[in-house]
């Protein structure tokens, strides 16, 4: 199955940070930066792939990804069939992370945080070998006591919503079974 991702929503995924992080140890913006340390050593390491799914795994509110990225598909699903889909959108996005893994960004820089309740946007900069700045959101949510990733906005464009768009065509060309058999395909 072809994936329309933006690559460099994948690819900054994994970078490591630079630049001042805030005072408190408990901010978005601080768990965003030992999330992702976690995620970049993990692509470093021998078994990528099992070190990778631990760090995504602490990285992303994989629920709230998987509602968004199915939209009101979503709600017509059972537990079982919701769960399955959960994994599998873990599964794409850790193989897109493996093979973006040398993409070519140079820095992160933290911007800003803005926190209301239990969400939050951190904001970065990333710079690139080729020159080219790009703007990288990262959308959190507090989840016992800790702050999770539900979605990457690139530029203006979510991450989930890309997804979201892909896997509604897919579901009403053919079913939301044919899009499981499609994203269970190594």
């Amino acid at each position: 199955m072809r994936h329309r991702l933006p690559a460099l929503v994948l690819a900054a995924l994994f970078l490591l940070p630079t630049g001042p992080l805030p005072a408190a140890a408990d901010t978005p913006t601080h768990e965003l930066r030992a999330h992702m340390d976690r995620v970049f050593d993990a692509l470093r390491a021998g078994e990528q792939r099992v070190a990778l799914r631990a760090a995504t795994a602490e990285l992303f509110d994989w629920p709230e990804l998987a509602h968004l990225a199915l939209g009101p598909h979503w709600q017509m699903l059972t537990d079982a069939e919701r769960a399955e889909f959960t994994r599998l959108l873990g599964r794409l996005v850790d193989t897109r992370l493996l093979a973006l893994a040398e993409y070519g960004a140079t820095t992160v820089e933290y911007v800003d945080e803005d926190v209301e309740g239990e969400r939050a946007t951190v904001r970065t900069a990333v710079a690139m070998a080729a020159g080219r700045g790009l703007a990288l959101d990262y959308r959190m949510v507090q989840r016992a006591g800790r702050w999770l990733v539900y979605d990457v906005v690139v530029d203006g464009t979510s991450m989930a919503a890309g997804y979201r768009a892909q896997f509604a065509r897919i579901i009403k060309k053919t079913s939301f079974a044919a899009l499981v058999e499609k994203l269970a395909t190594p």
